[in-house]
């Protein structure tokens, strides 16, 4: 089961290079341990410690910060 859900996650994400910029891909990437914690919550029924909300705070601040500062780069 763990290899084919690698290999489709590997499929997936090397189409998604063929749309994108890999500085665009690597956003989404650093999203995948909060969007995989959020859906183990729906569907496994895990819980949101104060220690993952903190750290989702920190990656979401973490992407402003670094989409704030490529703006300011492009211009």
């Amino acid at each position: 089961l763990s290899i084919v859900s690698t290999a489709l996650a590997y499929t997936f994400w090397l189409d998604i290079l063929a749309y994108m910029h890999t500085t665009e891909v690597g956003v989404i990437q650093v999203l995948v341990p909060v969007i995989s914690a959020l859906l183990a919550v729906f569907f496994l029924g895990e819980t949101i410690t104060f220690v993952f909300a903190i750290g989702a705070i920190l990656i979401i601040v973490g992407l402003f910060i670094v989409e704030k500062e490529t703006e300011i780069v492009q211009e």
